[in-house]
């Protein structure tokens, strides 16, 4: 099955990279592009589209790493609260299995009878 989803991965991968190369042969015309008062110089209009593809997708893989990150954190805080429960009931069981222990042991011993 793992398998089966790279092989899947790959084909969207390679169909949406074929798209990107028809695009980019398709839009080789020089713009030039403001942004306030910055000027750039003529730059071919694919290569503009890649870089601002670029940017969203730093930008996409940030925001899944921050949101991703809160995530672990919440499942972690709640790992960290079964196991503190864990902790207090084998905490609870070791007491009272000392507690038998003693009480078993002082019942279990022998009396010594003089004679």
């Amino acid at each position: 099955m793992k398998n089966a989803s790279n092989i899947l991965k790959a084909i969207i991968i390679a169909s949406l990279l074929l798209i990107l190369l028809i695009f980019s042969f398709q839009n080789l015309d020089a713009v030039s592009v403001d942004f306030f008062n910055l000027k750039s110089k003529e730059i071919p209009f694919f290569i503009i589209l890649i870089g601002v593809l670029a940017v969203g997708i730093l930008i996409g893989y940030l925001i899944g790493l921050i949101s991703g990150s809160k995530i672990s954190k919440r499942k972690l805080d709640k790992l960290n609260i079964k196991a503190n429960e864990r902790i207090a009931e084998a905490e609870e069981k070791s007491v009272k299995l000392t507690q038998e222990i003693k009480i078993a042991a002082t019942s279990k011993l022998p009396t010594t009878e003089t004679k």
